[in-house]
Order: structure tokens, then sequence, then C-alpha cells
């Protein structure tokens, strides 16, 4: 994965009360989505992880932070809670959890998981 001028993806862990349950990762790179020529002039790096069990990976577009955003503690709460949800439920939770006016901006959400 890479990410070019939108918020860090995050990192959920389950069942852990640590101040790492829900991390944002440091990494920059293309948007989620875009594939760069092979000989491209620019080049980003990639990232690779592999979900643990439990584990979940929150991918989100500056339509729900702004890029230089932290998540906020209401938000990294709403994703505690949502750790013990079905993965489509649980994106509907966080969707849900976005300001009343989403319209305003686009808004792209990618919650992902190991089965």
């Amino acid at each position: 994965m890479a990410n070019a001028g939108q918020p860090r993806p995050v990192l959920c862990r389950a069942n852990t009360e640590s101040d790492d349950a829900v991390r944002q990762l440091d990494i920059d790179g293309p948007l989620p989505g875009l594939s760069l020529q092979q000989g491209a002039e620019t080049a980003y790096p990639e990232y690779c992880l592999q979900l643990g069990d439990g584990e979940r990976l929150l991918i989100y577009s500056d339509g729900v932070l702004d890029a230089a955003e932290t998540p906020s503690e209401t938000f990294i709460s709403r994703i505690h809670d949502s750790m013990g949800m079905p993965l489509p439920q649980a994106a509907d939770y966080l969707m849900q959890q976005l300001p009343a006016d989403p319209q305003a901006d686009d808004i792209t959400l990618i919650l992902l998981g190991r089965l």
C-alpha cells in the first residue's frame, strides 16, 4: 500500500487497551488504487503489512479528516467501539460518526480485516 496527500492509514488491534491499539502508520506515496507505470519518473515507496488475527486497517480520505490532522480521541474511541462488529457493520458505524454534512467533501472509507 502507499498513500499521498491523504490521512495516514490506521492500524487497529482488538482486545487490547494499550496506547498503540489504534495507531496511524507512517507512510506516504500515491493514493490507494493509483498505479504507476514501470519506468515512471515519480516513484513512491511501498509499504507491506500483513494483518494479524483481530487486526484491521482503516484507510480513509481527507473528506473524513484533513491530511495533517490526527484522529480525535472521539474518533479513536469509535474505532475501538467498532472492533467487535463485523466489517460491513463497523464500516457503516464509522461512516455514521462523521460530520453531519459529509456532502461538503468527498469521503472514502476502506476497512480491511483478516478472515
